[in-house]
């Protein structure tokens, strides 16, 4: 991710809070989140009181909802948490509710700010109105931005067995959101690469397999490409001319590729000199007949006769 875009992100995360932060915490001697970092303790009191407010919306008390998910943002509100997430969603339902549309966006969008994938379960057209706006000008506010393929985090293996599949694991993330996930695979030594898909595995992990016929001595090679929603891409973890090698124990040696075939060996070589050979001796017997055939001419002339009347 550029700088400019990593600006940017801290710039809506904090502007989109402020609205929230406005109001204060209910608490005003609670210890701010980013101070010395969310503590057990602190983290299971907000996700207590989300279940509450999640409560009192499901019972229609909106009010009471709307209070404590205030309370809840005003502690995390700046922080890029799956509560702070949460909590910006009901936040936009209870909105919703009282018919605030445009405040109910403006919280689906800072929702989009930490989770830009965020998907709700067969909501209420109005909600999924308000979501589909918010979604709208994120996308619009990152496509201006937005020029970067997905940052990958990849730790390989420290090595694999003969007879086993080998899972490759690859965190990815992408202020667009990460689109489609490639591990391109082969047996080291082998000429050409496979591929399979990584599929998510949740919390921005993405997980493929290297399938076991491609496990064997002396090793697999692999790299890793990503695209963002955007288009934005190839990011990459190794490359086809420098994969990723991991060594392989156990089993046999893999029978080694075919290399080229030496100049000498090749079936044209000697197509060619064979032409060349049967050419240059066309060429000649073409000079022999033709030589022979003006021997004779020359030989056949007849002697020049004198003159009339000469000696």
């Amino acid at each position: 991710m550029s700088k400019l875009l990593y600006v940017w992100v801290c710039a809506m995360a904090l502007l989109l809070s402020v609205d929230a932060r406005a109001d204060g915490p209910a608490d005003a001697g609670a210890p701010d989140a980013g101070s010395d970092g969310p503590s057990a303790v602190r983290v299971v009191r907000m996700r207590d009181l989300l279940a509450q407010a999640v409560q009192h919306y499901q019972r229609s008390e909106f009010e009471q909802a709307r209070t404590l998910l205030k309370e809840i943002l005003g502690h995390v509100g700046q922080e890029r948490s799956r509560t702070a997430q949460e909590a910006h969603t009901y936040l936009a339902f209870v909105l919703v509710a009282y018919g605030e549309i445009e405040a109910a966006v403006e919280s689906f969008e800072r929702a989009l700010v930490i989770n830009p994938d965020l998907q709700l379960s067969a909501p209420a057209p109005r909600i999924a109105a308000a979501l589909s706006q918010a979604r709208r000008r994120f996308r619009a506010r990152v496509r201006a931005l937005d020029h970067d393929p997905p940052t990958l985090v990849h730790s390989p293996p420290p090595g694999a067995k003969y007879g086993s599949p080998l899972e490759i694991v690859v965190q990815a993330s992408d202020l667009s959101g990460v689109k489609r996930l490639v591990l391109n695979y082969r047996t080291r030594g082998d000429r050409g690469f496979s591929l399979v898909r990584l599929e998510p595995a949740g919390r921005g992990r993405y997980v493929a397999t290297i399938p076991t016929l491609a496990v064997m001595r002396p090793g697999v090679e692999y790299y890793v490409e990503a695209w963002d929603a955007l288009g934005n891409g190839p990011g990459l973890k190794g490359s086809s001319t420098a994969p990723i090698t991991i060594k392989v124990t156990g089993g046999p040696r893999a029978a080694p590729s075919p290399g080229p075939t030496a100049w000498y060996k090749r079936w044209w070589v000697w197509a060619i000199a064979s032409g060349v050979v049967v050419a240059a001796g066309g060429i000649g017997l073409a000079a022999y007949f033709t030589r022979d055939e003006t021997a004779r001419v020359s030989v056949g002339v007849p002697p020049a006769l004198n003159p009339p009347g000469g000696r």
